[in-house]
C-alpha cells in the first residue's frame, strides 16, 4: 500500500514520519509490512470484513483487554463506514455499542456476526434483533445503531 492509497482509503498508517509527525504507508521494507500486518490484526480482532458478513471480535479478543475497554472509530469496511464500536466487560456482562453499517439485508437493515469471547447465558439487545448461531456466535440484525449486552454463564 503506498502513501496515496493510504490517504485515499483513510486507513491506519504503517508508520509515522519523524519529520512531519504524520502517518503514511511505508511498505518498502519488511518493518513497514510487519507494522501494517500488526495494525490489520488489531483491526480484524475488532471488526473483520474478510467474509460475506462482517464479524465483531473475530478470533477472540483477550479478556484483559475487554475489561479495560476497546473503542474503535471511523473504521472503513467493504460494507461502509463503522462510526463507532465500543466493547467493555463489566463484571460478568459484555456490553457492545455499535454504530455503523453491516451486510445490507434490505429495508434499511444490516446484518453482522459477533464472535463473542464469552458464552452468553442471557442477552438483551436495544435497537436490534439477534439469533444464536452457536454457543458463542450471535447473528445481529440492526438498523445502523444498537447496544447489546451478554451476561456470561
Amino acid at each position: 500500500m503506498d502513501r496515496q492509497s493510504c490517504i485515499a482509503d483513510l486507513c491506519w498508517a504503517e508508520g509515522i514520519s519523524i519529520i512531519t509527525g504524520r502517518g503514511g504507508g511505508q511498505g518498502d521494507a519488511p518493518h513497514g509490512w510487519a507494522a501494517a500486518d500488526f495494525i490489520m490484526l488489531i483491526r480484524d480482532l475488532v471488526v473483520n470484513d474478510s467474509f460475506e458478513t462482517p464479524i465483531l471480535l473475530r478470533g477472540g479478543m483477550p479478556m484483559d483487554l475487554l475489561r479495560r475497554g476497546v473503542t474503535a472509530r471511523n473504521v472503513l469496511t467493504i460494507h461502509g463506514l463503522v462510526k463507532n464500536i465500543s466493547v467493555l466487560m463489566r463484571n460478568k456482562e459484555l456490553v457492545i455499542n455499535y454504530e455503523g453499517l453491516g451486510k445490507p439485508i434490505g429495508d434499511g437493515q444490516y446484518e453482522l456476526l459477533i464472535d463473542s469471547p464469552v458464552i452468553p447465558k442471557e442477552i438483551h439487545c436495544d435497537g436490534c434483533e439477534y439469533e444464536m448461531i452457536s454457543s458463542n456466535v450471535i447473528r445481529v440484525t440492526h438498523g445502523g445503531k444498537y447496544t447489546i449486552g451478554m451476561l456470561n454463564s
